[in-house]
């Protein structure tokens, strides 16, 4: 018999638990999930600290037909402590008696003094988490102790929906990223696979009331966020996903709808639903339909309506990220089983299998579904390599991967799994050894001769009208627009025949406003109209996300927000076939849309919707990334190009958002003046009157055109080098004059603040010059004919060669001129590099957008 501490003690009214899913010793959730009385349980709040308590109930083991004993004593000898203390004993003294310490009821409030013991027959395996679960084998299933403990002290109970109202005694406490599997966490849930892998696939649970059972994950729904929204819905489907037939979750993720169960053709193999579902899977679809629901606006739910989950709130979770973890999960569950490694074939599977595997079985959802080809976000629907991996560790986490093989023919496997052959056939298998650009080649090739069979049938998609006033523009063609001498570099549409064009291509007025949105300029106007009214032609419309944009709503609605719209608009073109220029029409909109916006002020957008916008285009860029895959040739590099762009772009909206301090920024911008002036003094008169700026100036544009192997009028017969070095010295001039106007008017800066009626030049001075040079940048050295005829990789290397050498640093002098500040140095090494950073990363952006609205503008030929 354990050790009990005494006297006090009551029994609960029904000792089974519901489901037969085994609580965590100290997770409150947990013990009243296992408690069938309507959700009941005791507070622990109202027990005196004076009194002896204990509670006992049986466990049900989900691998074994009978229940076992678990008992747990509390004592209060201890009057230091407020509450349970953080350590218990756990122990035994049945065959397999064992004692470890573990975390006891950390994030409930509860006045009970004094140590816990905690006493069963069980050998414990102890999670990443830092919650025990215990667990009983057969031998000693009947011989465990029952303890019955007699007590009125716990006069109060209440049903589960009040779970939210309990507080963490420390605060909140989040839930595990899925960063990071193996991070600590008090918030637990029972992983019955780590003790019993195959009965946890063997045995699965069953749902009495879908709404019922996902009531218990309503209290962790506060902490939920993106980082930890995998590990939450791994918890809320690896006890039920046996009775979610794939199917059936699959036509809930690409319909948005509840089905109504008898939309599904006949079987064809493992991925087809059948005719009629079984009502435990019926209710596994509504329990998945539940969790979708959660997880869009409360205007828009249709399961939730009338229940107490209505008004449920989940904030910072985009309900299309959901639908493809949840779609993964299924397919992991589904595809892999737990075995013991025996060193064999069978026992160990090969790490890219896996994702290849979770690949073919989408694609062959989509394939074997007609009605899914005409959702436009089908494709997005996959995730990554990287993402399903951490998955598969969320849902496996003591997965061994160790790489086996020859030397030089080694691969990274998983040891103690093997596919499940109900759903992972023959032809799956065969399938594997494809690379994914294989396989969707393989799939598009299939999906195109059974258009052809089944041409009759009304889900084939119509193919795109185009307008007879649109050119029809052909990948092939496109080609000879790229025909130059010199290699274009990967990833980008900038190649060494781009120029920035005669016109004014800035992104946007520079006149300014507070609280008004930047107007776009004329050129950024005439390109975004050209490329929308191209794209009406594949039914896609970008006047919702242009209007958002123009009136400051930059995360928008669910369906016309940035992280909606492109995601589908590039499932569109790929449901098209369309060609690569359709592609880039599509990139040359987004980013015009985008670019005035990025280059604006907080004056002129506050700084909590510049958060919202840099985080619009994270999301985006996120979900665009899982795209790659699907896409080769020139359509990927053009699409790696454009996810390089929103990168940087995201680093703009970050850098005009930086600041310095207000009450040294004055003295910041005098260093600055003072060192532009002594730069531009010309001290040598025997050099033709040349300073040290415009020698940088000029030795930047001679190192920029051998590191890429310019020369004017081509370097022909009739070249002539005197020709050559009056233009770098024009070249230089007119960089040195753009440069001093700058200066010019950056002396006015105090000026101006002071007439706006503050007292100090503000903090945002980095963005204040940089808006200055962009102006003069512009309008005067775009402008001028020596500069045009540098390509723009020669004029950005010159730019950036410049930036990083001008002296900012130099305080000799100006010190004892100008009255001293402990922080000058690093707000003067701060604000230079914060400016620069600006600099460079704007003209990466402009020059890409510059290129491809080139390309775009001089479409070839299209031969009859």
């Amino acid at each position: 018999m354990c050790e009990t501490c005494s006297p006090l003690s009551t029994e609960l009214n029904h000792p089974r638990p519901k489901n037969g899913i085994i609580p965590s010793v100290s997770s409150h959730y947990d013990n009243m999930i296992d408690m069938d009385i309507n959700h009941q349980c005791v507070s622990l709040n109202s027990i005196s600290p004076n009194n002896n308590t204990g509670f006992q109930y049986r466990l049900a083991i989900p691998s074994f037909p009978k229940p076992r004993t678990y008992s747990s004593t509390a004592s209060s000898t201890d009057f230091d402590s407020s509450r349970l203390g953080d350590l218990a004993q756990h122990s035994c003294n049945s065959p397999l008696e064992s004692v470890s310490e573990l975390k006891v009821c950390t994030y409930l409030q509860s006045s009970i003094q004094g140590e816990a013991k905690i006493t069963s027959t069980s050998s414990l395996m102890k999670e990443s988490s830092g919650l025990y679960h215990t667990y009983l084998t057969d031998s000693y299933r009947e011989t465990a102790p029952v303890h019955t403990w007699v007590s009125s002290h716990f006069p109060s109970s209440f049903t589960l929906e009040q779970i939210g109202n309990v507080e963490h005694p420390n605060g909140e406490k989040p839930l595990p990223s899925t960063d990071c599997i193996e991070e600590n966490s008090t918030l637990s849930f029972p992983e019955h696979w780590e003790v019993s892998p195959y009965k946890y696939h063997a045995v699965p649970i069953q749902i009495q009331d879908p709404e019922t059972e996902f009531l218990r994950f309503i209290p962790f729904l506060q902490y939920l966020n993106s980082r930890n929204l995998s590990w939450f819905l791994v918890q809320c489907l690896k006890n039920y996903h046996q009775h979610i037939p794939i199917s059936g979750l699959f036509h809930l993720v690409y319909s948005d709808k509840y089905p109504d169960f008898e939309f599904f053709a006949e079987p064809s193999s493992a991925f087809a639903a059948p005719t009629k579902f079984s009502e435990m899977d019926r209710k596994g679809i509504l329990y998945c339909g539940i969790i979708i629901d959660t997880f869009k606006e409360p205007a828009t739910r249709r399961l939730l309506k009338g229940t107490c989950l209505e008004n449920v709130q989940v904030s910072g979770i985009v309900l299309h990220e959901a639908l493809r973890i949840m779609l993964a999960i299924k397919i992991i569950f589904a595809s892999l089983i737990p075995v013991q490694y025996d060193h064999s074939d069978d026992s160990r599977v090969e790490r890219s299998s896996v994702y290849k595997v979770y690949y073919i079985i989408c694609q062959s959802l989509i394939r074997k579904h007609p009605s899914a080809q005409n959702y436009s976000g089908i494709q997005t629907l996959l995730l990554g390599q990287s993402v399903l991996g951490k998955i598969t560790k969320l849902i496996y986490p003591k997965l061994i991967s160790k790489r086996l093989g020859r030397r030089g023919q080694s691969r990274y496997n998983y040891i103690g799994i093997t596919w499940n052959r109900d759903t992972v056939d023959v032809e799956t298998l065969k399938l594997i050894n494809l690379t994914i650009p294989e396989l969707s080649k393989h799939f598009t090739n299939s999906s195109g001769k059974e258009e052809k069979k089944q041409t009759f049938t009304r889900h084939i998609a119509p193919p795109p009208i185009i307008q007879k006033d649109v050119p029809a523009l052909t990948e092939q063609s496109s080609g000879t627009y790229w025909n130059v001498g010199w290699e274009t570099p990967s990833y980008g549409f900038v190649n060494s025949a781009s120029r920035y064009p005669q016109a004014d291509c800035s992104p946007r007025s520079w006149q300014t406003g507070i609280n008004q949105i930047p107007q776009p300029s004329l050129w950024v106007k005439d390109n975004v109209t050209r490329s929308l009214h191209f794209l009406r032609s594949y039914n896609i419309d970008l006047d919702p996300l242009m209007h958002n944009l123009k009136s400051g709503n930059f995360s928008g609605g669910h369906q016309i927000s940035l992280q909606s719209i492109l995601p589908r608009a590039m499932a569109t073109l790929q449901i098209s076939n369309a060609n690569t220029l359709a592609f880039m029409h599509l990139y040359l909109a987004i980013l015009l849309l985008l670019f005035p916006v990025v280059v604006s002020s907080e004056k002129e957008v506050p700084r909590y919707l510049k958060l919202e916008l840099r985080s619009s285009i994270q999301e985006c860029v996120l979900q665009l990334e899982y795209i790659i895959p699907t896409l080769v040739g020139a359509q990927e590099r053009g699409f790696r190009a454009f996810i390089g762009i929103l990168g940087s772009m995201v680093h703009l909206v970050d850098l005009t958002m930086s600041k310095i301090q207000s009450d040294c920024a004055e003295l910041v911008l005098r260093k600055m003046i003072r060192d532009l002036e002594l730069a531009d003094d010309k001290k040598d008169e025997n050099l033709s009157e040349i300073s040290s700026l415009e020698k940088l100036q000029v030795d930047s544009v001679i190192l920029a055109m051998k590191a890429f192997n310019f020369k004017f009028n081509g370097g022909g017969p009739s070249h002539d080098n005197r020709d050559e070095i009056g233009s770098i010295t024009a070249i230089g001039k007119v960089l040195v004059k753009s440069i001093i106007m700058t200066k010019d008017t950056m002396s006015i800066i105090p000026t101006i603040a002071r007439s706006e009626g503050l007292s100090q030049v503000s903090e945002d001075l980095p963005y204040q010059i940089f808006t200055i040079g962009l102006k003069f940048l512009h309008e005067f050295a775009l402008a001028d004919p020596s500069i045009m005829q540098l390509p723009i990789p020669v004029f950005n290397f010159t730019l950036y060669h410049v930036s990083n050498l001008i002296p900012c640093f130099n305080f000799d002098g100006f010190i004892n001129s100008h009255p001293c500040h402990p922080d000058l140095p690093r707000e003067s090494f701060k604000c230079c590099w914060v400016l620069f950073s600006m600099i460079q990363e704007y003209l990466k952006i402009l020059s890409e957008v510059v290129a491809l609205s080139a390309a775009l503008n001089h479409p070839p030929k299209v031969s009859k």
